[in-house]
């Protein structure tokens, strides 16, 4: 073959190679478009495309040298040592500063100095814990919390120590933890969310035998005590802690239920529990505002961890898991290594600032602050979130309105819970002055009484059965299921007594 067929030959490939580059770049850029991917991901494909098909050719060696210029300058860069003090986590410090402040209570009336007092010492990662996998499934719930609560608080855990502590801590009306604000700091919170599960449940037990050894006022001061780290749980701003804030709420409403239905509690006992259901509770048109700040804090910092920043100022990224794993006290960073800063380039290039996230995070839930509107339109079943192929990094800063009509649901249900315990007082005192339970809540329920809305009322179920009866709520769907709560069905009712049927 001649030299100068070759040629031609060789020429034919390039341009078949450099026509299929086009078509490749082409594609990914309209995939691009179409996925929402980062604009100087699109912009440096469409300059890609350009330049070789539209750009004059004079001018084409120019755009190709500063393509080099570049790529051997970020190859020295890359190398280059760099300031390595002071690096820190990008935090939103003004959002952060306006939400602490408006958390802030005293430490002399602040429940949470006491908590975390109790808490100087757990060991959260205690091999000891092991030793619960190792127990027979018919083991009681009382061994269980007894061994869970030495393998954490330790073999010489001073039990009437910490009951003091949070009969101590039940005393005080507010309570504000340290915020955990960002993903990276989230072990104090779940520290937190093991411990006062582990008290509820050592309080519950303690409470059920004092009723059982003859002091039903000792088990209603500890049931009491668990309705009071129930409230604190409420105040501080996570659905986390509303969550678990309501189920300890409702382990301590049925220890209430159980004292009340007994018949041993005093009249000022009855009436001070009377008291304490009224003003206890997750007020949900007051709190969810404070709910929603710090779920937008939150995810504000959820989209920044590929950012540091340092005391001047500066601004450098990271690899996302820099910082893993990390805690507020020890998060400096020294030096970036040469992988680092080769994926630093990266996330230049598809991450947005933290300026623009701020903003895209304060858009995408300015529509929540709607729902603690007593009137708003709570979907009746939960949304199916339509599949998202977006290929921008802030496609996942949304809320997740199916958690809040959840929590919603769950505020509701606890509601019910804490009203049911109430009418089951007045059930209780009709029982000891008329010698027997009425036949209809009318008798006990007058018309200036807490559920004097018939509306409210009638979401409520009592009837009698033999001695006794049964009083439940319709629970979220208003529907009448025997009293029953079933997943599988859709059931919801909320049982008020008795505790199971």
């Amino acid at each position: 073959m001649s030299t100068s067929g070759k040629g031609r030959r060789i020429k034919k490939l390039f341009l078949a190679a450099k026509l299929l580059w086009i078509v490749i770049l082409a594609v990914t850029l309209a995939a691009g478009f179409i996925f929402q991917a980062p604009w100087k991901v699109n912009t440096l494909l469409a300059i890609l495309i350009v330049t070789p098909t539209i750009i004059p050719k004079p001018i084409r060696r120019y755009i190709y040298l500063t393509f080099a210029l570049v790529l051997a300058g970020l190859a020295v860069w890359v190398f280059l040592p760099e300031d390595s003090e002071g690096w820190q986590p990008y935090v939103f410090k003004h959002d952060l500063a306006a939400f602490e402040a408006k958390l802030h209570v005293p430490d002399e009336a602040n429940a949470a100095v006491i908590y975390n007092r109790l808490m100087e010492g757990y060991d959260y990662d205690a091999s000891d814990l092991a030793m619960l996998q190792c127990l027979p499934d018919d083991a009681s719930d009382d061994l269980r919390y007894f061994l869970e609560f030495q393998a954490i608080a330790g073999p010489k855990a001073d039990l009437e120590q910490t009951m003091a502590g949070l009969l101590e801590a039940a005393q005080l009306d507010k309570c504000r933890f340290k915020v955990s604000y960002s993903p990276l700091f989230m072990d104090e919170q779940y520290h937190r969310f093991t411990a006062v599960k582990m008290w509820a449940r050592f309080l519950d037990t303690s409470a059920a035998l004092d009723a059982s050894s003859g002091n039903p006022g000792g088990g209603l001061a500890k049931h009491m005590a668990m309705l009071r780290i129930s409230h604190h749980l409420y105040q501080q701003g996570t659905c986390l802690d509303f969550l678990v804030g309501a189920a300890i709420q409702g382990m301590a409403i049925s220890g209430i239920n159980a004292l009340v239905m007994a018949g041993q509690l005093s009249p000022e006992q009855i009436q001070a529990t009377d008291s304490t259901l009224a003003s206890s509770g997750f007020d949900w048109q007051a709190n969810l505002p404070r709910l929603m700040d710090y779920e937008k804090l939150y995810t504000k910092h959820m989209g920044v961890v590929v950012y540091e920043t340092n005391d001047k100022g500066a601004i450098r990224h990271v690899r996302p898991d820099r910082h893993f794993p990390a805690t507020e006290a020890n998060a400096q960073s020294g030096a970036r290594t040469a992988r680092d800063k080769l994926a630093a380039i990266v996330v230049w290039f598809v991450w947005p600032p933290p300026s623009e996230i701020s903003r895209i995070v304060e858009q995408n839930f300015a529509h929540c602050y709607e729902m603690a509107d007593p009137n708003y339109a709570w979907p009746a079943e939960p949304t199916v979130s339509a599949k998202n192929f977006s290929l921008s990094m802030t496609s996942g800063l949304k809320p997740s309105d199916n958690t809040y009509r959840i929590c919603r649901d769950i505020d509701r249900r606890a509601g019910a819970g804490r009203n049911g315990a109430r009418i089951l007082i007045r059930l209780q005192r009709h029982c000891l002055s008329a010698g027997g339970y009425p036949q209809s809540l009318d008798e006990v329920l007058g018309h200036d009484d807490f559920l004097s809305d018939p509306l409210v009322r009638a979401a409520f179920v009592y009837r009698r059965e033999g001695e006794g009866f049964v009083l439940y709520h319709t629970g979220p769907n208003g529907a009448d299921d025997a009293g029953i709560r079933d997943r599988l069905t859709g059931a919801d009712d909320v049982l008020i007594w008795p505790l199971q049927r």
